[in-house]
């Protein structure tokens, strides 16, 4: 979604005459609606940029520093549609604004040459997204297959990426047939078996590949992009690795796959209700449950309980080279929003861009639950931001 080309003309003409406040209202009201993304991040660049100019006008060095240094972040990629000369933009505002990281009053620059341009120019929306060079990697967690992504694939694809979703070694026939007869090799499937099979699938894809995952599948992301896998991440309510304690709630909700000695276990609903999907009507549990609860291997719970004691969950985070997005659901009761955010503040050692979003209001269910659209759209904006490729560029 682009911004409104009326908005972008009006909020460069108040620029040109030196009026940052109406500038940034205009811009921030077309800003709002926007989804997160590289269009997103470009026009709040120049509503900080407005906002720094406005402080400078007002006689308040600090709070011009404070806006320009945000605006220099953001708009240091550039902008994705052809409003303004950037580059003449920049460098008329920064004597005065570096000046003002100085705690210093230079005079204004003045910016009239923009309203030239602001009469009568038209602005082409940016161009179409084109991601079928781009290939999304979806990946489950415990209890689920690749079912429970239909619909994410499905939007994803109607933006015109390639998407795959692997299940789990075991775990590619349909739910009906894995709940009759759960494959027998799942007895012998763990972390690293996961793990590995991720990799070889993803070896196997040409061009550029990004991540997306789930539950214990938040954790296997984090595990690839450790083994160089991946142009970036989105790890969703992730399964924590070495390093970081389950809660209490994360630990009542493990125990069932604990306490048994079964080799493959089925979760019960009444543990799917407590466990992932506990805001929402019975019916609505119910429902779920029955489409897309599978079968899952003790072994990973297993691997899990001992991560503290081996080297299965490990993730080396100061290593990471590629952007990583950790988003956690504060009703979250299996992967606490606490637990996500211990995840990211280790994953904070990399000198990759590393971002934490919290839903206050999504438990673990929050990729199938009501209002799965908004992460699934906050996740691909995200990686679209942090990836110019995405955009085909």
């Amino acid at each position: 979604m682009s911004p409104d080309p009326a908005a972008l003309l009006a909020g460069r003409a108040h620029l040109a005459r030196g009026e940052g406040f109406e500038a940034h209202e205009v811009w921030e009201d077309a800003w709002r609606p926007m989804p997160r993304g590289r269009e997103k991040l470009a026009l709040q660049g120049l509503i900080q940029l407005a906002v720094a100019l406005e402080h400078r006008r007002r006689g308040n060095p600090r709070g011009a520093a404070g806006q320009w240094a945000k605006a220099s972040d953001k708009l240091a990629a550039g902008l994705p549609w052809p409003l303004l000369d950037l580059d003449r933009l920049l460098a008329a505002v920064a004597p005065c604004l570096n000046a003002a990281t100085r705690g210093e009053l230079a005079p204004l620059p003045d910016l009239s040459w923009l309203e030239a341009a602001a009469a009568g120019t038209a602005i082409d929306p940016a161009p179409p997204e084109e991601g079928m060079n781009v290939t999304i990697m979806l990946i489950h967690g415990a209890w689920m297959n690749a079912e429970s992504w239909a619909s994410w694939r499905t939007r994803y694809e109607g933006r015109g990426y390639t998407v795959v979703a692997p299940s789990w070694p075991g775990d590619e026939r349909s739910v009906a047939e894995l709940r009759a007869q759960p494959a027998p090799e799942l007895a012998n499937v763990g972390v690293s078996e996961i793990v590995a099979h991720y990799e070889a699938e993803a070896r196997k894809i040409e061009g550029p590949l990004v991540l997306v995952g789930h539950s214990f599948g938040g954790l296997f992301v984090q595990m690839l992009l450790d083994r160089g896998v991946g142009l970036a991440g989105v790890a969703i309510d992730p399964a924590p690795p070495k390093g970081v304690p389950p809660a209490w709630n994360a630990l009542k909700a493990g125990l069932p796959a604990l306490m048994t000695f079964k080799p493959v276990v089925t979760m019960s609903f009444a543990d799917f209700q407590w466990g992932w999907a506990h805001t929402q009507p019975e019916a609505e549990q119910r429902a779920a449950y029955e489409r897309y609860v599978v079968p899952t291997p003790r072994k990973v719970y297993v691997d899990g309980a001992q991560a503290p004691f081996t080297r299965t969950m490990v993730v080396n985070f100061a290593s990471r080279k590629q952007p990583l997005l950790l988003i956690a659901g504060g009703e979250d009761r299996t992967v606490t929003a606490s637990m996500v955010r211990a995840t990211y503040k280790l994953q904070m050692a990399a000198s990759a861009p590393t971002e934490l979003h919290e839903f206050p209001d999504r438990t673990h269910w929050l990729v199938g639950g009501p209002g799965w659209e908004e992460i699934a759209d906050d996740a691909l904006g995200w990686l679209e931001g942090q990836l110019p490729a995405l955009h085909g560029q």
